[in-house]
């Protein structure tokens, strides 16, 4: 890492500089990358939500067979799913509270 600062203000040397850094994996190093359920089930979700959208254009349309799409409780469908994921991926992901710690 290279700093193009002259401007520490009171630091001095032998003093500690903290940076919190996000690096991007990638694909090629790490191939089950997008063999993830969870990224799985929330992108057949979100394709599954705006199916629906579409769908709610041509609601009550009867196919041949007499099968009716209703797009709209797809839309819902698709939403509740998301939420449940997502909350989901909170609690198996969370940090644990800061609190217990001591």
């Amino acid at each position: 890492m290279y700093i193009d600062s002259n401007n520490f203000n009171g630091l001095n040397k032998g003093d500690y500089l903290c940076f919190e850094c996000d690096v991007k994996p990638s694909p090629d190093i790490y191939p089950d990358l997008w063999n993830d359920m969870f990224l799985k089930d929330l992108a057949t979700s979100y394709v599954k939500k705006q199916w629906g959208q579409n769908l709610t254009k041509y609601n009550q349309v009867q196919l041949p067979g007499g099968l009716n799409l209703n797009g709209q409780m797809i839309h819902d469908d698709a939403k509740s799913e998301i939420e449940q994921l997502k909350s989901r991926f909170s609690m198996d992901w969370m940090d644990p509270p800061l609190d217990c710690v001591g």
